[in-house]
């Protein structure tokens, strides 16, 4: 950026950056340079306000989010991220009015996003909803990308499980998920051994050594390529990018997958424990 302080996709990048190492006065600091500079895009008001959540500084980025659904009401993708902060702002009665909108516009015609259903599970997982929850994530089966098909719906369902104590479905929405990842990635490995300390903490041992044994012979595997832990869908983070096409399409809205990219990309696919403000059990 030091070379082309002008462009915005590389301070876009350094500003996802600085999120990613929790530095978010410097995150806030870009984005809100790319806002001064006039930056008409959605993604950069989201990262922008999603910043501020993350600097616990809520009233902040819920005002600016819904500045923009104020000066573009027609533009039905900011109901939806305006719901996204809502929430993680802990403005529940706003978050549902303004999915209802965003579903509204969708159901009459608009297009809609490939993580459709998401924010809908996680609004009625708050309050333990579990059933409605379920029936909000059978949307993202459905989906026509893969990440939500094969992460976001069986790491929701997992999720529930979890809520419920229901071993069973939770160890088997696990182990479809790791089954959907390449057999080089560390992710994998990862998983197969958080899958085998669910099987022994519920007093399976057996299969505690099978899962085990998966993840040790992953392990022993040449990398091909590294992929990054998932990151969870509780977990709030400025995700998107504005430019590369990729961010709207004709019929739905590019992958909610919260991994910071060039430039084009919204968030949520469920993931581990770690701190997920939105949810209240972790194993």
């Amino acid at each position: 950026m030091a070379l082309y302080p002008d462009d915005s996709a590389s301070r876009n990048n350094v500003a996802l950056k600085y999120s990613e190492l929790e530095q978010y006065d410097k995150t806030i600091a870009h984005f809100e340079e790319l806002l001064r500079r006039g930056t008409p895009f959605l993604p950069v008001y989201f990262n922008t306000a999603m910043a501020y959540v993350n600097n616990n500084e809520c009233a902040r980025g819920y005002e600016l989010i819904r500045d923009f659904v104020r000066r573009q009401p027609d533009y039905h993708f900011g109901y939806h991220d305006l719901a996204s902060i809502a929430m993680h702002c802990g403005l529940i009665d706003e978050a549902w009015s303004a999915l209802g909108t965003y579903e509204e516009s969708v159901e009459a015609g608009e297009p809609g996003g490939v993580f459709d259903g998401n924010l809908r599970f996680l609004l009625h997982l708050l309050v333990d909803e579990f059933d409605e929850a379920l029936a909000a994530n059978e949307k993202l089966a459905e989906s026509g990308s893969p990440l939500a098909r094969y992460l976001a719906y069986p790491g929701n369902r997992a999720t529930v499980a979890a809520y419920r104590g229901n071993y069973t479905e939770e160890v088997a929405a696990s182990i479809e998920i790791a089954e959907s990842l390449p057999d080089q990635s560390s992710e994998k490995v990862t998983l197969w051994s958080d899958i085998a300390g669910q099987y022994l903490q519920a007093g399976d041992p057996v299969e505690a050594l099978a899962a085990a044994e998966r993840a040790r012979s992953l392990a022993q595997r040449p990398r091909g390529h590294h992929v990054r832990r998932r990151p969870h869908p509780h977990r709030p983070g400025a995700r998107r990018s504005f430019g590369g096409g990729a961010d709207r399409r004709p019929a739905a809205r590019a992958s909610e997958h919260p991994i910071a990219q060039p430039l084009g990309t919204p968030p949520r696919v469920p993931g581990d424990c770690g701190d997920r403000p939105l949810s209240r059990r972790c194993r």
